[in-house]
């Protein structure tokens, strides 16, 4: 275990011996970023479901995928929640609507109400 004074030393590599330590160093920072951009695109905007055959129609679902996984976590980063807890919310939004519209009932509600918002908020997740 590392203790406060200590500092933990990470090995890091490349097949170009004349790349500086920090370039090496600021790759794999943005490597690391773009495999979770790819885990999101998966888990939120169906990446894997895709069922075009020609190449620009692929290349326009995988656009369209890294896009809204882009906007979403900007969203979230302004509701200050996680990507995953502000589609949660959404999802929970628009099932209140669909309810009370099934119901007859108007669509017009106190989005402060907080009855409403412990609905709204039903399956948040930590930040």
């Amino acid at each position: 275990m590392i203790g406060p004074d200590e500092k933990e030393q990470v090995i890091l590599a490349s097949t170009d011996a004349g790349q500086h330590a920090e370039e090496i160093a600021r790759y794999y920072r943005l490597r690391y970023q773009i495999e979770f951009v790819i885990r999101d695109a998966k888990q939120h905007t169906g990446l894997t479901h895709c069922q075009a055959r020609s190449q620009e129609k692929l290349d326009f679902h995988l656009n369209m995928s890294i896009t809204t996984v882009n906007l979403l976590r900007l969203l979230a980063r302004k509701a200050g929640c996680s990507p995953r807890t502000y589609r949660r919310e959404a999802y929970n939004r628009l099932l209140i609507e669909r309810l009370l519209s099934k119901l007859g009932l108007s669509a017009e509600y106190d989005r402060k109400d907080p009855r409403v918002q412990a609905v709204i908020r039903t399956g948040r997740m930590a930040v």
